[in-house]
């Protein structure tokens, strides 16, 4: 299953990317996280970074909320992540709201992606 992660609120492309990369050092996720460039426009002098595509295999849901979950936690900022997946279903977390509650978000977080995963698959 491939899911679309998308920052909101005051994050910048160099969040988006940070974000990437920490996802990208996770062993289960190396070689499954890839960048979406937002369309330039004439004036640019390169591609922006709108996005982050993560193929999650067999055993990485987990893996993959958990990196999600610290990033979030660990923003000195207001941001909210949208996950998007393959059928459109969307969930959404805010840093806030993990701050609070960290354990119960990302576990919350990888049980709706598992759902929305398996219920994709049938």
């Amino acid at each position: 299953m491939r899911v679309r992660v998308q920052l909101r609120d005051e994050s910048t492309d160099d969040d988006v990317l940070d974000l990437r990369n920490a996802l990208a050092r996770e062993p289960v996720l190396r070689g499954n996280v890839h960048r979406i460039e937002k369309p330039t426009d004439n004036q640019s002098l390169g591609a922006l970074t709108e996005a982050v595509s993560v193929t999650l295999v067999p055993g990485a849901i987990s893996a993959f909320a958990y990196v999600v979950g610290v990033w979030i936690k660990n923003r000195s900022f207001k941001v909210s992540i949208k996950i998007v997946g393959p059928d459109g279903q969307e969930f959404s977390i805010d840093a806030d709201r993990l701050r609070r509650n960290e354990a119960q978000e990302i576990e919350k977080l990888a049980k709706s992606i598992a759902a929305a995963t398996f219920s994709s698959e049938k």
